[in-house]
Formats: structure tokens, sequence, C-alpha cells
């Protein structure tokens, strides 16, 4: 058996013990990062599945919070004659979300020569399917009307109503 010189010596000696000192420190570091991570797993489905959960809960409420794309104020203006007097008639439907306000001015000018205005209003709920639209008064009366392909003209029996710029 040969001997090595050199593996006596006290500085190979204390190399020896520093690498097994760091080898043993690398070992409890390993052990740590391995408990640390398998902690972290367990609670990783928890935080994975209520982060999920805030993310599906908040993208409902700006969805419901946001406004839908038949809101506005859609406007119906003539103008005429009636008897040979000037006429002018203007409805207004301001829809906002699932409800609606309806004004009406009709102005004319009566055989004496008097202008009249004749005002009137109502409110109740929309209903919009595709491009159908319902709105319904308190009393349960419904006025039905239709929306164009550019979705800013309701077309209803007697006119169309134009939707206003906003």
């Amino acid at each position: 058996m040969i001997k090595d010189k050199d593996s006596g010596t006290p500085e190979n000696k204390v190399a020896a013990s520093q690498t097994e000192v760091m080898a043993e420190q690398h070992n409890d570091n390993t052990r740590k990062a391995v408990r640390t991570k398998m902690v972290h797993q367990k609670k990783s489905p928890w935080f994975i599945g209520a982060v999920g959960l805030i993310v599906v809960l908040l993208v409902i409420m700006v969805i419901l919070q946001m406004p839908r794309w038949y809101n506005g104020t859609f406007t119906y203006h003539a103008r005429g004659t009636v008897l040979g007097s000037d006429a002018k008639d203007t409805e207004t439907f301001v829809v906002k979300n699932k409800t609606y306000t309806y004004h009406r001015t009709y102005s004319y000018q009566n055989g004496l020569g008097d202008y009249k205005s004749e005002h009137s209003h109502d409110k109740g709920t929309v209903n919009v399917k595709g491009k159908q639209i319902t709105f319904t008064n308190k009393k349960g009366d419904k006025i039905r009307g239709k929306f164009s392909q550019n979705k800013k003209v309701i077309v209803i029996n007697h006119g169309s109503f134009k939707k206003d710029r906003q």
C-alpha cells in the first residue's frame, strides 16, 4: 500500500473538514428548501382557487356595471301642417339599462292662430332581445320596435328614433 505524502498534512485535513461542513450545510439547505416547497405546494391549490374566484367576481362586477350598447337617448322629430297650420312633434326615449323614460311634445297652431303645446311622459321597463326592443309601461302597455343594422335607430310603427350623440 502506498501512502500519499500530502494526505496527512494539516492543510489537507482542514480542507477535507471544510468540505464536509459545506456538504452538511448544503444538505441542510436542501432539506429546508424541500420542506418549504412541500408547504407551498400544499397551499398552492387553495391560493390559486381563491385568486381565480376573486378574478371571476371582479369580471362579473365590471360586466354588470358596464353600460349596455342600447343605452342612450333616441329622438323622433316630425314637422308638418295640420289644417293649414304648422305642427311639430318631438318624442324621446331615454334608455338606461333596463328602464326608460318617454317624453313627447306636440306643438301646433290652432284655428284661432294661437300656438298650443301638449306634453306627455311615461316610464317603464325595457327588454332587448337581439334587435328587438320592447318598452312596457307601469300599466302593462307595450310598444315594440326594432333596431337598425348599426343600432343607432329604433324603428317604431310611426317613425324612426335616432340615437343622440354622446
